[in-house]
């Protein structure tokens, strides 16, 4: 006997059955598409950038969370790609595990390589010249006229902006660089890019939420700025260089009356001087301030730039056990464990070169 109650219960699980399928369909598809990515006329493979505030079709009925409290809650803030002083001499080397990253040249060419730290398994990852090195995970982040990062292997080159930056400083899920135009940031994969300030930013440290720098549109005196944007603080008046923000206290090099290097706290008070005599620039590791004393004159040209050399010192952080660790002159001191990477004068080029912390076991990078 005909049952009109179940045919009509039958029907409408047959169309319910159907939209899920369609549904299913259309979510696959469409997410086949969003993975795709596209090679630019050098070859370089470039990243889709992916918008993180998008949200799936399963999740359509959720509220939106803002990007930075979604990252806040996903991504150690504390973890970074490379250390502060690093990263203001140029961030040459990085290290990760028993490998460490650095760029010098390979038959006349800058490139990026990585190797032990002995120098055993040497590889060429990049035929071009590679600065401001980070490494997360299983991704190096750089400059070379534009921002890319690449595998730890060598694979999967991505380009992940056009205009390049300085001071590269990866943070939390962030990007965080400077140029003459101002202090953006993107994440780590190309997207969201926003500028913070129109601030010409020197010497830039990214710590606890807060972006600190020397401000060439206003003399190289030190500045400060949450990485929302918000909160734009001036901390003092000095020319100030080589900024290193280390518990709660810059450390920077003065130039002119009264050179020196200095500390001050991070609202800029209780200033202090360590040493009296010209510094070019130094990387503060743990207890110890490594610095070059300055031998040439200090030059304020290629737009603030450290253009000078010196000979290479280290001592306490409180001024004391002033140490000579080299004659030669130099700039650009990377610290990675116990030995000091720095670029060194031979007849009017500069090349890489690392020394123990004590002074002891001189080594050119490319005679590893």
């Amino acid at each position: 006997m005909f049952n009109r109650k179940n045919a009509i219960i039958k029907i409408k699980t047959v169309k319910i059955l159907l939209m899920i399928k369609i549904l299913i369909v259309g979510t696959l598809l469409s997410h086949g598409c969003g993975n795709m990515s596209l090679d630019t006329e050098d070859s370089e493979k470039v990243e889709t950038p992916v918008n993180v505030t998008q949200i799936s079709d399963e999740d359509s009925g959720k509220e939106k969370t803002p990007i930075e409290e979604t990252q806040s809650t996903e991504i150690d803030h504390h973890v970074r790609g490379n250390s502060i002083g690093n990263i203001v001499n140029r961030g040459l080397v990085a290290s990760q595990g028993e490998w460490i990253y650095y760029t010098y040249d390979v038959e006349d060419k800058l490139s990026l390589l990585k190797s032990k730290v002995n120098g055993e398994e040497q590889t060429v990852l990049y035929n071009n010249v590679a600065g401001n090195i980070n490494i997360i995970d299983d991704w190096i982040y750089f400059n070379s006229g534009g921002i890319f990062k690449i595998k730890t292997d060598g694979s999967e080159l991505k380009r992940l902006n056009d205009t390049g930056g300085e001071f590269i400083n990866v943070v939390g899920g962030w990007i965080y660089y400077a140029n003459n135009q101002g202090i953006y940031k993107m994440i780590t994969d190309g997207s969201n890019e926003e500028k913070l300030t129109d601030d010409s930013a020197r010497d830039m440290n990214i710590v606890d939420g807060w972006a600190y720098y020397s401000n060439g549109n206003d003399n190289l005196s030190i500045y400060k700025i949450r990485t929302d944007g918000s909160d734009r603080t001036k901390l003092n008046d000095d020319i100030s260089r080589a900024i290193n923000v280390v518990n709660d206290k810059i450390y920077y090099a003065r130039y002119v009356d009264e050179p020196g290097l200095y500390r001050i706290d991070i609202d800029g008070e209780n200033k202090i001087q360590i040493y009296n005599e010209t510094v070019s620039t130094l990387n503060v590791v743990d207890d110890w301030i490594y610095f070059c004393k300055t031998v040439l004159s200090p030059s304020m040209k290629d737009g603030g730039y450290l253009t000078h050399l010196g000979q290479l010192h280290k001592m306490r952080i409180d001024g004391s056990e002033v140490t000579k660790l080299d004659d030669r002159l130099s700039n650009s001191i990377n610290v990675i464990d116990d030995w000091i990477y720095l670029q060194v004068q031979e007849e009017k080029s500069m090349f890489l070169h690392r020394i123990k912390t004590d002074g002891s076991n001189k080594q050119k990078m490319s005679e590893l």
